[in-house]
């Protein structure tokens, strides 16, 4: 029997979307991706899942007391959907009132969820969905793996960790916590969460081990520094411009020194200080550097045929904490959206199975970690965005689509 064409599938979508007959619609979905992967590209599938997705994090958002609060302002009677959409949304905020059948919940338990985390993983005060994970792996009975990625070293570099982590399990679990060597497993089917500078450490794995793609069930990069960081071009030139380039193995004994003196005795990458390369972690955040790995593998990474989602944030200086505000101050001059660390266009994936599903209101740090501070006014430390409706939003996302079980 000939499988139908993406595009074939497409248009089917198209024309159940234009008939607002969701439940149909998500049978057609399901089926779609059974038959053929590349529905992914087809522009009418893209907007749905966008849609959808969407439509499950408000709905899921409206839940958290936390994200309602700072949605509301004195005398507020606006129905509660809104008021997360117009305050954690920054387009498609007009969506609110659509309405879409409630998510099938079910439990995943044949699929783990492998988070690659950012830069600086493990040494700043908290871990980026440090209370969020635990909650999602106990709704669904999903196993959560983190991967050991270092903190300051290159992509290629942090392939290893994440490696190990699909070999023997070899990170930490949901809430942070080292995973003894006696309870280590070895993940089936995975399902990619990457953050920040795990998304191109989680690219530079598929790359270098395409056999993967058996694996690896979906990616959802969120507030990923694809494309890389004018942030990261900037202090990269500094380095270049100033005698510290002439010092640099000085300067790493010291960077060395100054996190060995931070960090915490059970920190699990004290003993990694020897790995350290600040230099190299900078250089494969640049832009020339990202751009450059993409134009040589995005058509590569297409044909692996993994279904690839982005989000990313936008934010504005008033938002942002002051340490950040350079940073800032300087991607506002390259384009209007970014997230105080990474520009609007390098959260985005050229290529067609990959797609974007929602451009949200927030900055880097508050998308991903819990509050620094618990005081509001604090120097923008208190991070309100409802991120347990974001990744368990993904979670169902994944599982109407059949990707993970």
């Amino acid at each position: 029997m000939r499988r139908p064409a993406a595009a074939e599938i497409g248009s089917e979508v198209a024309a159940a979307g234009r008939g607002e007959d969701m439940p149909a619609l998500i049978r057609i979905i399901r089926d779609g991706v059974r038959a053929d992967r590349r529905i992914f590209a087809a522009p009418a599938f893209k907007d749905w899942c966008g849609r959808r997705w969407r439509f499950l994090f408000l709905r899921e958002a409206v839940e958290d007391q936390v994200a309602l609060e700072a949605a509301t302002v004195r005398g507020d009677r606006r129905p509660l959907r809104q008021r997360i959409a117009e305050r954690f949304l920054f387009e498609n905020r007009d969506e609110w009132p659509e309405d879409q059948p409630d998510p099938d919940e079910r439990i995943v338990r044949r699929t783990t969820l492998l988070v690659c985390p950012g830069l600086l993983n493990g040494l700043l005060p908290v871990r980026e969905f440090r209370d969020d994970l635990p909650e999602v792996s106990w709704r669904y009975r999903m196993p959560v793996l983190r991967s050991a990625s270092h903190p300051a070293r290159g992509c290629e570099a942090n392939v290893d960790d994440i490696m190990a982590a699909f070999r023997d399990g070899t990170g930490t679990d949901a809430a942070a916590r080292p995973i003894p060597p006696e309870s280590r497993r070895a993940p089936g089917d995975v399902m990619i969460l990457a953050y920040s500078k795990g998304a191109p450490d989680a690219l530079t794995a598929l790359v270098q081990h395409p056999e993967l793609r058996e694996r690896v069930k979906c990616v959802f990069a969120w507030a990923g520094a694809i494309g890389g960081s004018q942030v990261a071009d900037d202090v990269a030139s500094k380095f270049k411009a100033s005698r510290l380039n002439r010092h640099a193995l000085d300067l790493s004994l010291k960077l060395k020194g100054f996190a060995h003196s931070v960090m915490s005795d059970g920190a699990e990458v004290r003993h990694r200080i020897a790995e350290f390369d600040t230099a190299g972690a900078v250089r494969d955040l640049t832009t020339g550097v990202r751009h450059e790995f993409l134009s040589r593998n995005a058509a590569a990474l297409d044909r692996l045929e993994i279904p690839m989602f982005t989000l990313r944030g936008v934010t504005r200086l008033s938002e942002v904490p002051l340490s950040q505000r350079g940073g800032c101050r300087l991607l506002s001059k390259c384009e209007p959206q970014h997230d105080m660390q990474v520009a609007g266009s390098c959260s985005r994936l050229p290529f067609p199975m990959a797609t974007e599903l929602a451009v949200l209101h927030g900055h880097h740090w508050d998308l991903a970690y819990p509050s620094f501070r618990k005081r509001k006014w604090l120097n923008n430390t208190y991070h309100p965005f409802p991120k347990t409706a974001a990744v368990t939003a993904m979670v169902q996302l994944a599982a109407e689509l059949g990707l993970v079980e």
